[in-house]
């Protein structure tokens, strides 16, 4: 039993450094930058992160050249080329990624936000632009920051504030400061979601190999609660301090060691053992595969579908 368990981590361990991206650990989280508004007066308003890079993940600056062009659903082409249009001063760029700010005021890059930026206001009304006075970087995995938007079209806001303009619009005074604002209650609840994903596809992969009593769903439950909840506090220890290119390395090391721990786990346990129908043929490794995938893949469609809960 100890030559086959090896020799399937062995082949586990090949599969998974032969891929060109990290996979197959849970629902594991995704990196964002959310910008609160506050007190934000004008209508209209479309955000977007202006990157000192020219590309970060499937987002990059636009090359009339190579004809990279990406428009979303709910963004106009008009709107579209206004930022394309826009000069930033110090040579960001913007790659193609914005929002319309909705009633709740809220902008979030979710998918490989830039790593230093400047945020950029564009409001359709007056056709103006207002840019930050300072450059930001992601502080944590999950980055927040708010923005006291009030001082946006006053005309007594403060003359040393930084403003730009793009395609020949000029734009009033205005104060773009943002702060850190991490949201831990926020946080613990993505968490959380992403555990109770995780608990019920491998309970219902379960099935399948014929772990069917109580006993066995409560350990499986049990280990994935310990396994994600490790797996998210370190990653998140990680990026904080060390940054996105130590996130990604250690994020791809602990997906790999989270099968291997519960295939581990799996195949010396007596609960799974003991509780199984008689004659009935376990495959600890396997499952312990299956079931990561599986369970990775549905946090990733959710995602998509439903990125408010992560």
């Amino acid at each position: 039993m100890k030559k086959k368990f090896a020799l399937a981590l062995l082949t586990l361990s090949v599969c998974l450094f032969a891929l060109p991206v990290p996979a197959f650990a849970d629902t594991g989280p995704k990196p964002s930058v959310v910008v609160t508004f506050q007190n934000l007066k004008q209508q209209n308003c479309y955000v977007t992160l202006l990157a000192e890079e020219e590309s970060t993940g499937p987002y990059s600056a636009y090359n009339s050249s190579e004809g990279n062009k990406y428009i979303s659903d709910d963004i106009s082409p008009q709107i579209w080329q206004k930022f394309v249009d826009y000069k930033d001063t110090d040579g960001y760029h913007f790659l193609q990624f914005c929002q319309k700010l909705g009633s709740d005021g809220v902008f979030k890059w979710g998918y490989h936000p830039p790593q230093k930026f400047k945020i950029l206001l564009y409001f359709s009304d007056d056709d103006t632009f207002t840019v930050s006075a300072k450059t930001y970087e992601p502080y944590a995995f999950d980055s927040y920051f708010t923005v006291d938007a009030s001082a946006i079209g006053n005309p007594e806001s403060s003359p040393t504030s930084t403003v730009s303009s793009g395609a020949g619009h000029e734009t009033g005074n205005a104060v773009i400061t943002a702060k850190k604002s991490y949201d831990y209650p926020g946080e613990a609840r993505s968490l959380l979601i992403r555990t109770l994903i995780t608990i019920a596809v491998e309970l219902l992969i379960a099935l399948p190999f014929g772990y069917l009593a109580m006993r066995q769903l409560g350990f499986i439950a049990m280990v994935n609660v310990a396994t994600q909840v490790v797996l998210n506090v370190l990653l998140n220890l990680v990026n904080y301090n060390q940054g996105g290119v130590a996130y990604v390395l250690t994020y791809f090391l602990l997906e790999a060691l989270v099968i291997w721990i519960e295939a581990f786990i799996y195949i010396h346990s007596s609960t799974l053992v003991k509780y199984s129908r008689p004659g009935r043929k376990l495959h600890p490794v396997l499952y312990a595969v299956t079931a990561n995938v599986a369970s990775y893949a549905a946090g990733l469609l959710l995602y998509f579908h439903f990125p408010w809960a992560f």
